[in-house]
C-alpha cells in the first residue's frame, strides 16, 4: 500500500506519512507510540551544537539542541574550571620549519 501510494518503502516515508498510511488500514488501531531522543554529542556552546547539526544532519533522522546539566559530569566540570581559571589555554602549535636542514 505504501509503495503503491508513495512509490517508496513504508520505512522510507517521513513519520507523518507513515501515520497517514496506518490510519487508512482496515482493522488497524494505533494505541500509542514512544518517541525516544538520544544524546549524540556534547558541546560547550549552542553555536557549536548548531554547527554540528548543520554538518552531520544527513547522518541522523532528526537533530535538535537540547540543554542538560553537566554538573555531575566531572570531566566537563574540570575542563570548564580549567578554562575559567586560565589553567587550560589554547596554544597553537608553532608552524613547522620550512627551511631545509643543512
Amino acid at each position: 500500500m505504501a509503495q503503491a501510494r508513495n512509490e517508496c518503502d513504508f520505512l522510507e516515508l517521513d513519520t507523518n506519512n507513515q501515520w497517514d498510511v496506518l490510519s487508512e488500514l482496515d482493522d488497524h488501531t494505533v494505541n500509542g507510540w514512544k518517541k525516544r531522543w538520544e544524546i549524540v554529542n556534547s558541546h560547550f556552546t549552542k553555536e557549536a551544537a548548531e554547527a554540528f547539526i548543520r554538518r552531520k544532519q544527513h547522518d541522523y533522522p532528526e537533530l535538535r539542541v537540547y540543554v542538560e546539566s553537566q554538573y555531575y559530569a566531572w570531566e566537563f566540570e574540570v575542563i570548564k574550571a580549567a578554562i575559567l581559571d586560565g589553567t587550560l589555554v589554547y596554544q597553537p602549535k608553532p608552524a613547522p620549519d620550512t627551511e631545509p636542514a643543512t
